[in-house]
């Protein structure tokens, strides 16, 4: 009798203690509701064919949860160094998605383990919020999330943060775990968390150098589409 072996999924890990070697394109992006899907579908045909050539490790495509938001997270063959010659992911034509290379800097997870993993079918609540660096602050931004951290990691349901600069140093992201979406939505709902993000990530960098108190960035809360890959032995 012949048996059907499982299909193996995906799983694409976020690990900051090898940073120095891991190299992410992220790209976030919002769509008319009706294209999200065709969005969607296409971004998963490049991952794959992306993984089969060896540009990528592993990758997630993520779906936004208010049904416009669509992004991708890949882990690329290339290292920092190699940056200038380094192949990326290709993102189907029409998507005009906003991407860059990053690396992941800080990492804050729940105290039994020190990675975050996206899992195609799990449950758990993602969100991702990029935004520009201030020439100068990257020291100083890292060091404002390391203080909003704990305010966040005391919230029900919290499972990691990590924060990545793009190579270049004009950006930052902060890719969230939580539980589940309700979790998600209480921490988010909370004002300290707010405002220790806007701190963190606003504020803190751009209030020093244009005397402005920018609006917090847009938290885009995400469920795993589909991952490719698996980068967790590397």
């Amino acid at each position: 009798m012949n048996e059907t072996m499982p299909e193996k999924r995906g799983v694409l890990r976020l690990q900051a203690g090898d940073g120095a070697g891991r190299m992410f394109q992220l790209a976030v992006m919002t769509v008319n509701p009706d294209e999200l899907q065709h969005v969607l579908d296409e971004t998963v045909v490049e991952l794959e064919q992306a993984l089969r050539t060896g540009i990528v490790h592993a990758g997630a495509v993520l779906r936004g949860t208010d049904g416009r938001d669509a992004a991708v997270l890949a882990h690329l063959s290339g290292v920092p160094g190699e940056r200038r010659k380094v192949e990326r992911l290709r993102l189907p034509a029409d998507s005009n998605m906003d991407t860059d290379l990053f690396a992941v800097e800080m990492v804050g997870h729940i105290p039994e383990q020190n990675f975050s993993d996206l899992e195609e079918g799990s449950p758990m609540a993602h969100f991702v919020n990029v935004f520009e660096v201030a020439p100068g602050e990257r020291k100083r931004m890292l060091e404002q999330f390391a203080s909003i951290m704990p305010h966040v990691s005391k919230k029900d349901g919290y499972v990691s943060a990590n924060v990545h600069f793009s190579l270049d140093g004009v950006y930052a992201a902060n890719v969230g775990q939580f539980t589940d979406s309700a979790s998600l939505e209480s921490a988010l709902g909370r004002p300290e968390v707010l405002a220790a993000f806007a701190k963190g990530a606003v504020s803190g960098a751009l209030e020093k150098s244009f005397g402005i108190l920018p609006k917090p960035p847009r938290f885009r809360r995400y469920e795993v589409y589909r991952v490719a890959g698996d980068n967790r032995n590397l």
